[in-house]
């Protein structure tokens, strides 16, 4: 990104904000739910009580030897979070960097359109920019021409004006960022 330091990695530690009410509220929320809807035998009933204790109380805990893929997360550094809480790690640890083969493929596109508010945190780093970042200048590091489409429902953002902002908050507090109330479109080419 030219000339444009980094902005803080998203935690999910912080009460009462987004990642910390997803991690604390709704995951174990979707856990229970499936767990109660479907008639699964006891040792999925298990595996469903420890998962929700693992992303509740629990620690990221390394991937077996054998796993699918885990040369890949291990590649993205992943390793380096087991033993910590899950409260405690980038929001979107998981967003490793793509292959080489989908780079050159993203490169040779005439524009890479990425839609929703996930993929937007993951274009963005899953930071907490300040808004007025130029969007160019974040998603500089991307192989090609790339549009964003969402609503917001997360606090990441860039490429507002300082007015905009503003405007924004004086009406609405801090709530247009993750009321899913407005929505953007922002184009690097």
């Amino acid at each position: 990104m030219p000339d444009t330091p980094p902005a803080p990695v998203i935690l999910g530690n912080e009460p009462g904000s987004f990642p910390h009410g997803v991690l604390a509220e709704r995951h174990p929320a979707i856990i229970r739910q499936v767990r109660e809807a479907v008639p699964y035998g006891p040792d999925r009933r298990r595996a469903l009580d420890a998962l929700l204790a693992s992303c509740t109380k629990g620690v990221i805990e390394p991937l077996p030897a054998d796993a699918p893929d885990g040369d890949r997360w291990a590649a993205g550094g992943l390793d380096d979070y087991a033993g910590r809480s899950w409260f405690d790690v980038p929001w979107l640890c998981a967003a490793a960097a793509p292959p080489a083969d989908l780079r050159t493929e993203l490169a040779a596109a005439t524009l890479t359109i990425v839609k929703g508010d996930l993929n937007y945190r993951r274009l963005m780093g899953d930071r907490m920019w300040p808004p007025a970042t130029p969007f160019a200048d974040v998603t500089a590091y991307f192989p090609g021409p790339v549009a964003a489409l969402r609503t917001l429902k997360s606090d990441v953002i860039t490429g507002l004006d300082a007015r905009t902002e503003a405007a924004l908050v004086e009406t609405e507090g801090q709530r247009w960022r993750t009321g899913g109330t407005h929505a953007l479109i922002q184009v690097r080419e």
